[in-house]
């Protein structure tokens, strides 16, 4: 099921219709501040608002077992998008999709997820865009996107020797540097052992770890209509945000009497919609694991 959202703008309007008139530019200032603000508060009364929850998705494991939790754009810049809160469980294959595995423990540290007993599964492939050519060390020019970094782990598969003789560069190797946002060094085992050769690629394929994970996005706000901005609200979150914008408006215009009144109706709807969240929730079926001997299965 699609996540339903509000407009901004609509937010305003509705806001506007309460108190009878339009806002002024100043005032639609401290209207903008103040949803935020509350948008920021609402974020942090539950766990598992559906507009912040990813159920099964899967993630880039680094060369330590880790999974970052902060994603950057091609550019290297930083949006805030898709970047993990918390993670709620983690899976070493595609869960549900056949035998579902029982989930990886999990330990954090630094903005980065660490997999317990993670085995490396390479299935993010993206193919070789140019001869595959080794000078001590293997430069790779891929379609593979920004976050690789040193020491990651990547599999090649598929390349072809053009010289017979020359060393077999199919296998796992380790990313030695980012040279680009496409480009890459990738360190062998034994670098020194080559020396310029050119390598078949044309069924070539480079090869990224992932992992698969329920996680729960982090909360960047920033809501409004402006350039940069998100237009859009969580649906769950519109009524409370009407009712509680609505209450800072009288307050900060002296109707301190009124803008009480109309917090205690907010927060009536935001404890109606908890209600309504956490009822949801209790349907959904969390599968229970066991973890027996050797063995991930379920039971």
């Amino acid at each position: 099921m699609a996540v339903q959202t509000e407009t901004y703008a609509n937010v305003l309007a509705r806001v506007e219709a309460l108190l009878g008139d339009g806002l002024t530019t100043t005032e639609k200032a401290r209207f903008k501040a103040s949803l935020n603000r509350r948008a920021r508060l609402i974020y942090k009364r539950f766990d598992a608002w559906p507009s912040f929850i990813v159920g099964k998705k899967a993630r880039r494991v680094n060369g330590s077992s880790g999974i970052e939790h902060v994603i950057l754009e091609t550019d290297g810049t930083d949006t805030g998008a898709d970047h993990i809160d918390e993670i709620l469980k983690a899976w070493q294959n595609e869960p549900f999709a056949d035998i579902c595995p029982c989930p990886l423990d999990i330990y954090e540290q630094d903005d980065t997820s660490y997999l317990v007993d993670y085995d490396y599964v390479y299935d993010e492939e993206f193919a070789l865009s140019s001869v595959l050519q080794v000078v001590s060390l293997l430069n790779v020019e891929t379609t593979t996107p920004h976050s690789l970094k040193a020491g990651d782990k990547v599999k090649i598969s598929g390349t072809t020797l053009e010289t017979p003789g020359d060393p077999d560069v199919n296998g796992i190797h380790t990313v030695y540097t980012a040279l680009t946002s496409d480009t890459f060094t990738i360190a062998l085992d034994d670098p020194t052992f080559f020396s310029s050769r050119n390598y078949g690629i044309t069924d070539a394929v480079l090869s990224c770890p992932r992992a698969w994970l329920s996680y729960r996005k982090r909360y960047v706000g920033n809501y409004g209509d402006g350039a940069g901005e998100t237009a859009t609200v969580p649906h769950e979150w519109a009524d409370y945000l009407v009712q509680a914008c609505y209450a800072d408006t009288l307050r900060a215009d002296g109707q301190t009497e009124k803008a009480a009144a109309e917090e205690v109706m907010a927060e009536g709807i935001m404890s109606e919609e908890l209600w309504r969240q956490d009822r949801k929730l209790s349907k959904t079926d969390i599968i229970t694991t066991v973890q027996t001997h050797g063995s991930r299965a379920y039971r």
